[in-house]
């Protein structure tokens, strides 16, 4: 005989009921409005007819995967109020005690239809102060982006190279690991007649639901290639010219800039093959005063790179990658010099209709038009660099992950602290990107684009190969020549072989002052245009900072004049504090093999 309720318990169960119905329709509200979430899971079957799940870095905030850290009370209804906002506004619960109830009972079951990690991520897109209420027929503050594709798309990934790939990947994780190097990410692009075909793309994040191949990264020394190939085309640059890999310090306001190599030696004047090839930094930096910050910044956007919105803000370190690129980024950057100085549209597949992949990883339907960035003249000229091992052995020394047995055009790149490693490059067929480092950002054990990136990228270019030998075509035209390392010595300079293209000419003196230090580094301190201010609370004369690289006879002017005791003083190597008074001065310094130095600057 089965048992009846008693009115107490009847009572308390519908108690019970009437609790649980509001939260079970907020569970039902937060699953119906977990479209809006923006996964951007595209299925792409690959051209052997493998399902392969394409992710636009759906974790934005990449930190948020390894804090550890729980989403907070506050993150979690903004979340679910977001996610509930387009309903509640339909019934009318715009505003009050109500709307505030449903977002904080959404917010308890919530960890029901996200992850931990997608509730912070999506609580730090939102933003403070998008948990306002909204009136009826405004939009939410925030319109997360989705893809809008559906279904299947035929892509042009090849499965048998992701996997190849993969294998790649997991070998040389294994070794790399015990210098603190966890994630990887590759992008194989293979160029085609006008356009470029999506061929692989592997990466160790998809297991967190994430794509590392479209977060920007730190790009280190990876980028120089696009400085040197806007100073070929816009100055008529040549790999023979010389520049200054000497110390460097620039005046920006009241800081100075210090750039320094990767060995933190100097090399003096090389050629610019030398200094590209061999990734100096400080001809780098000289070479993007030649260009200009904002103009190397145009460009860089022009191909994609919607994150660089500020040049100006990273400054002369734009040399050295501070603006970042992603690794898909980075590929279709180094399309360009493969393509013969013109950015190809990147198809990926079809589903109703071609789709093609922007740098930043969006698919589209409407095809790019082609864009020219570089001369074809000036994309070989890069090519004939970046493929020019011999050059390469200032830094790199003999044997190392870019030598191969064909013709292989490469750059490397690390990051500070060695948080990124790169290396890019292509063959007369395709373009690979590859990055070594860790989501979290925490530094690697030494681990530099040579060390890291190179390793992986050197086995995927010989598999790509296979029994081929890539070679690189240049004009018939094109010839070598002996020229004088540095034209400045006479007839007794020490020779080299160089490119002499048809119609090439000295290049401009203009050029050749911000390429070449005069000084050749003999004057470090003070720096053109400096002003230095004293304490007004003292009347006497304050020490300046003179520093200089070698003996020399040194000669001060104040206001035009003679300063007393300094009409060709002699001084040595080193820093030393000169007590001047407020006025303009002017420095002249020449050692003894002639070097001259001449520097203007302010006491105020």
């Amino acid at each position: 005989m089965r048992g009846r309720l008693s009115g107490s318990g009847r009572e308390a169960l519908l108690s019970v009921t009437l609790l649980a119905l509001p939260g079970l329709l907020v569970l039902l509200l937060l699953s119906l409005s977990a479209r809006r979430i923006p996964v951007n899971s595209l299925r792409l079957i690959s051209e052997e007819g493998v399902t392969i799940y394409f992710n636009t870095a759906t974790v934005r905030n990449v930190d948020v995967l390894f804090s550890g850290e729980q989403p907070g009370w506050q993150e979690r209804i903004r979340v679910a109020d977001y996610l509930m906002q387009p309903v509640l506004v339909r019934l009318g619960i715009q505003s009050g005690v109500l709307r505030s109830g449903m977002s904080r009972l959404g917010a308890f079951f919530l960890d029901g239809v996200l992850m931990p990690v997608q509730i912070r991520d999506l609580a730090l897109l939102l933003g403070e102060g998008s948990t306002a209420t909204h009136t009826a027929g405004n939009a939410p503050a925030l319109t997360l982006e989705r893809t809008g594709f559906r279904g299947e798309i035929r892509s042009t990934i090849s499965d048998a190279m992701q996997q190849s790939i993969a294998a790649i990947v997991r070998s040389e994780l294994a070794v790399l690991r015990e210098q603190g190097a966890y994630q990887t990410s590759v992008v194989v692009l293979e160029r085609q007649n006008d356009y470029l075909q999506l061929r692989a793309m592997v990466d160790t994040g998809a297991a967190h639901g994430l794509n590392g191949a479209l977060l920007v990264r730190q790009a280190g020394s990876v980028l120089k290639p696009f400085i040197y190939a806007m100073a070929f085309d816009r100055f008529a640059v040549r790999p023979g010219d010389a520049v200054d890999d000497t110390p460097l310090r620039i005046l920006d306001g009241s800081e100075a800039y210090e750039p320094r190599n990767h060995d933190n030696e100097f090399a003096g004047r090389i050629t610019v093959r030398e200094a590209l090839a061999a990734s100096r930094n400080i001809p780098a930096v000289r070479m993007l005063q030649l260009v200009g910050v904002r103009e190397y910044g145009d460009f860089l956007r022009n191909v994609g790179l919607d994150h660089i919105e500020h040049p100006e803000r990273y400054g002369l370190s734009m040399a050295l990658g501070t603006g970042g690129a992603s690794v898909l980024e980075t590929a279709m950057l180094f399309s360009i010099p493969a393509a013969g100085g013109e950015l190809l549209p990147l198809y990926m597949g079809t589903d109703d209709g071609p789709i093609f992949l922007t740098a930043a990883g969006r698919p589209v339907r409407d095809r790019p038009p082609v864009q020219r960035f570089f001369s074809r003249e000036t994309s070989l000229l890069i090519t004939h660099v970046l493929s020019d091992r011999e050059a390469r052995r200032i830094s790199f020394g003999r044997r190392n992950y870019l030598d191969f047995p064909f013709d292989v055009a490469a750059k490397t790149g690390t990051s500070q602290s060695f948080r990124d490693s790169w290396t890019a490059g292509y063959t007369d067929r395709y373009i690979v990107a590859v990055w070594v480092g860790n989501y979290s950002g925490a530094s690697m054990n030494a681990v530099s684009g040579l060390r890291g990136a190179a390793r992986i990228f050197h086995q995927i270019v010989r598999m790509l190969a296979g029994q081929g030998h890539p070679t690189f075509r240049y004009p018939s035209d094109w010839r070598t020549a002996s020229i004088c390392r540095h034209p400045d010595e006479g007839d007794d300079c020490s020779r080299i072989e160089e490119l002499l293209l048809p119609g090439d000419r000295h290049v401009d003196e203009t050029v050749r002052r911000i390429l070449l230090d005069r000084s050749n580094g003999l004057l470090l301190s003070p720096m053109a245009g400096q002003i230095f201010y004293l304490d007004p609370h003292r009347s006497e004369g304050q020490s300046i900072p003179f520093e200089v690289n070698a003996s020399a006879r040194l000669t001060l002017l104040r206001d035009g004049a003679v300063v007393p005791g300094f009409d060709g003083r002699k001084v040595e190597a080193g820093r030393m504090l000169v007590n001047l008074k407020r006025g303009r001065y002017e420095i002249r310094l020449i050692d003894e093999s002639g070097r001259f130095a001449r520097r203007r600057f302010e006491v105020r």
